[in-house]
This record gives structure tokens, sequence and C-alpha cells, in this order.
């Protein structure tokens, strides 16, 4: 290389340098605007901080505002004795702490709303879907029932007379009864929550159920009450014609099953309160097997081949074996009604909803015998 030559590297190397050094100059004044940008803001951060945390002399004062926190932080030293030229992470000790109160930071937090209430338990239902369905159009439902039979049939000679039969009928009538009830609320809660009003109408339609399985089962037929299933039954006979020798809970629901087999009218099912089938469902053998099936079994509940219906609905104790669906048949009149009114009563200048519930039904036990009634041993 000769010395023009040379000459002209250091010439172009010594440019660089100058345009370098320049550009750091730059720069530098660039981190010192920057810097005192900062330091003006921290200024009036620990200004506004003063003025909220001391109002009055009540507030509460903090040891070091946010701002001097950043300032004395060796972080922040560190970024500005570089010429602002590195990244730098502050962390700031928390002066104040951010809460879910209303004040702060509550707002800002969408709360997390279930629209479906969360209702009470309901009972299972079970003694309608046992009977015999029908519907009417009258408001009472009449039926002949056979009270005697006498069957005179007999071998005849010819020519001879021949026997007279006869048989006794009498009339029944079940009147149609109104199950009803009704719930106010307020208009505006119907509109803001609409799963309320299908909650009411589900809760509406629960209490009629449970009160017209009560009265299918129990209804002692006075006043408006359904005469039921358990006041017309056949009772349990005293002194059946088999004695078992272990008389248990099992062999009782057994002569209930025998008896009405001997009055032809075979049964089909069995009610019981679920404490009285839990007991029979965990009698035991001599060597602890348990008789009605293994724990682990996933068999419907029955005895003897029929089904057994657990119902609450029935006394504990007692037992109802029968035909149920040749027993007795129920009548809908009017089939459950939900409806809802904002002019009865006061309701229009209150701002109510009047939401109610109606059905209209009868019973009629036509086959008494095929229904036996009785208590446990």
């Amino acid at each position: 290389m000769d010395t023009t030559e040379l000459i002209e590297l250091v010439t172009d190397n010594h440019k660089a340098v100058v345009a370098n050094y320049e550009k750091m100059q730059k720069q530098l004044a660039e981190s010192e605007k920057a810097i005192k940008g900062v330091n003006a803001n921290v200024a009036n951060l620990e200004q506004k901080m003063a003025r909220r945390g001391g109002q009055g002399g009540d507030g509460p004062v903090n040891d070091e505002s946010w701002g001097q926190t950043i300032v004395n932080s060796p972080e922040f030293k560190a970024f500005k004795d570089s010429g602002a030229r590195s990244v730098q992470r502050l962390e700031v000790k928390a002066v104040s702490t951010i809460t879910s109160a209303p004040t702060l930071a509550g707002p800002m937090i969408a709360p997390h709303v279930v629209t479906e209430p969360v209702t009470l338990p309901k009972r299972r239902m079970t003694i309608r879907s046992l009977l015999a369905p029908g519907t009417t159009t009258s408001n009472s439902v009449w039926f002949s029932r056979q009270t005697q039979r006498q069957n005179m049939a007999a071998t005849v000679s010819e020519g001879a007379p021949k026997p007279q039969s006869d048989a006794h009928f009498s009339q029944i009538q079940t009147p149609i009864q109104t199950i009803a009830h009704f719930m106010q609320c307020s208009r505006n809660a119907l509109d803001d929550a609409p799963a309320l009003q299908s909650t009411i109408d589900a809760e509406l339609r629960y209490g009629l159920a449970l009160v017209e399985e009560n009265q299918l089962l129990l209804g002692d037929g006075t006043g408006v009450n359904l005469l039921g299933l358990i006041p017309q039954a056949t009772p349990y006979w005293t002194t059946p014609p088999i004695v078992p020798t272990l008389s248990t809970g099992i062999d009782t629901i057994a002569l209930a099953i025998l008896q009405s087999e001997l009055a032809f009218l075979p049964a089909n099912g069995v009610v019981l309160h679920p404490t009285d089938w839990w007991k029979l469902r965990l009698t035991k053998n001599t060597q602890g097997e348990y008789l009605l099936g293994s724990p682990g079994a996933q068999t419907p509940p029955q005895l003897w081949g029929l089904p057994v219906i657990p119902t609450p609905a029935i006394a504990a104790g007692t037992f109802l074996v029968g035909s149920f669906d040749l027993a007795a048949q129920i009548y809908d009149r009017m089939a459950v009604e939900i409806l809802l009114s904002t002019e009865a009563g006061a309701n229009f200048t209150s701002n109510q909803v009047t939401i109610r519930g109606e059905e209209r039904v009868a019973l009629a036990v036509k086959q008494p015998l095929a229904l036996i009634y009785g208590s446990f041993p």
C-alpha cells in the first residue's frame, strides 16, 4: 500500500469516528431531555400523591412516594448513568393497595352472573304414573261398581227351569276438585331476570303436583278433598292363610301379594316409604350376604318380581300393594294452567304480577279389592 492509499484510509476512519461521536452526542442530548421529562413527571406525581394522602392532615402519609421510589431505585440510577440507552425494569414496592372495594378496582371487575336460580330440592312424583289416565269435560265422574255377584249357574235337565243369577251395582260419584295457588312478583324482577319467570312456573307446577300426589294417596274425601287410594284400599288380612316360620317385612309383602292374587286382581307394584324400603334392602342372611342382591348390582327396586315405588308420600311402617291401573283411574278436567295478571287487585298501580297455577282433577277408585294396605309387624 502506497502513501496516498494510507492517507485516504486514515481520513475515512477519522470521518467515521467523527460521525459516530456526533451521533452519540445527539443520543445523549435526547436522553438528557427524556430524563428531564421523567423528572418533571415524577415531581408532578409526588405533588398529586401528597395532595391525596395529606388533605386536611387526616389522610394516610406515605414514607416514600412512587416517584421517590423510582428515582432512588438502583435500576433508575443505572438507567441514567448509561445515558438512557438501556432498558431497565423498575419495581415499585406497594405504597397503597388496590382492592376490589367499590371505590377502587371493584367497578372494573365484571361479576360472574349465574342466570339460573338455585331452587330447593323437589320430591319425585310417582303415584299418578301408576294409575290409569283419563279426561273429562264434566264437573264430576260417575261410574257403576258391582257390589254383589249371585251366581246360580248349574247343570239342568232337559225341559227343567233354569236357575236365575243376580248382580248388584251401585252408582259412584266422584267430584272434580280444584288444586290451585298463586305467587306475587315484581314486574321489574321479571323484566330484569327472565329466568325467574320459568323458575316460578316450575315452582307453581311442583306445588300442584305435590298436593295432588298427597291427595291421590291419602285424601279423605271430606270437603274439597279427593278420596284417595289408601282410605278406599282393602285392609291387609290379620290372619293370613300362610304363616311364615320367620315373619319379616319381605314376608309381609309376599302375603299382601297373595291376598291380591286370591282376589283375582294380581298386584303390579309395591309402594313403600324410603326408610322401609332400605330396611328391607339391608336384610342379610346368616352368612352376612344381602338377600336382595349385591350393593354393586345395578338392579331396579323390586320385591317378588314387582317394582317397588319408594315415596315419602306414604307413612313409614306402612305399605300399599296393588294392581294400580285396574284399581283406580285419574280424570283430568283441566290440565295444569299457569296464568299471569298485571291487573289483579292493586297490581296495576303497584307494578306487581300475580302468577297463578291451577288444575282440576278427579280420582275414581273402581276396584278397592285391587289395593291392599297394611302395616309391617
